[in-house]
């Protein structure tokens, strides 16, 4: 079971001060946004890609991509839909018992991507990481650096392995340890690929996020759940 600190505020804003993002969570989803694409879209919607960054516990496949692949599937039989659990090869790069480690704590997970998403603020990541591993052995012997060049070489080489263009949407599930990585992969597409259509949906995308997060980042859209 994923560990919660008992501190969480605190490192909810050692996250903040590192990442310049507040993360609320709150549920959504992005079928409704996606049936709505199809019917008005210049772009034929004929095939997307649903994409779950690190850190998801690499045990599990994702519930959340599995569910709306499913739901997306029987709703519009003709849409070609392709899921990336790139995690899992996150998982095998930088070994499976280092990896559940680091995706049992919140915000050790964010804290390394943030390191990747603004370099000029490593030594805050670094600092937050090593508040959060202080009591676990193998965290403890981790180089910092040396993590997070590993972890950006295995996220970029992924995304360049895949051709994106072909892509008419992209959705990412943005849940708990996801919201940086997420992030990450987004900014390198839209750097490449500016004309992509990027939907951000899961727990860390709340009405309060969505607008920080659209604004600080190039994304395209935030789903989020309708009140009542």
């Amino acid at each position: 079971m994923r560990k919660t600190n008992v501190n969480e505020s605190q490192s909810r804003s050692q996250l903040f001060h590192v990442t310049g993002i507040k993360p609320v969570a709150l549920k959504a989803t992005y079928f409704q946004y996606v049936i709505e694409m199809k019917n008005r879209s210049i772009r034929p919607l004929d095939k997307i890609a649903l994409i779950s960054t690190p850190w998801p516990l690499y045990s599990r496949p994702s519930m959340q991509i599995g569910t709306l692949k499913a739901f997306l599937s029987a709703r519009i039989p003709d849409l070609q839909i392709d899921a990336f659990h790139f995690y899992l090869s996150l998982a095998e790069s930088i070994g499976y018992r280092l990896y559940h480690e680091i995706s049992e704590h919140t915000w050790l997970a964010e804290s390394i991507y943030s390191a990747l998403l603004y370099p000029g603020r490593i030594k805050a990541a670094e600092a937050l990481f090593r508040k959060e591993s202080a009591g676990n052995k193998i965290l403890r012997q981790v180089r910092f650096k040396t993590l997070a060049n590993r972890i950006k070489k295995t996220t970029d080489n992924f995304l360049r392995r895949q051709n994106w263009g072909t892509f008419a949407l992209l959705g990412f599930s943005i849940s708990l340890c996801q919201l940086t990585s997420a992030l990450y992969v987004i900014r390198w597409l839209k750097k490449r690929f500016p004309g992509l259509m990027i939907v951000v949906g899961g727990a860390l995308t709340s009405g309060t996020a969505a607008d920080g997060l659209l604004k600080k980042f190039p994304g395209d859209r935030c789903c989020r759940k309708r009140r009542r």
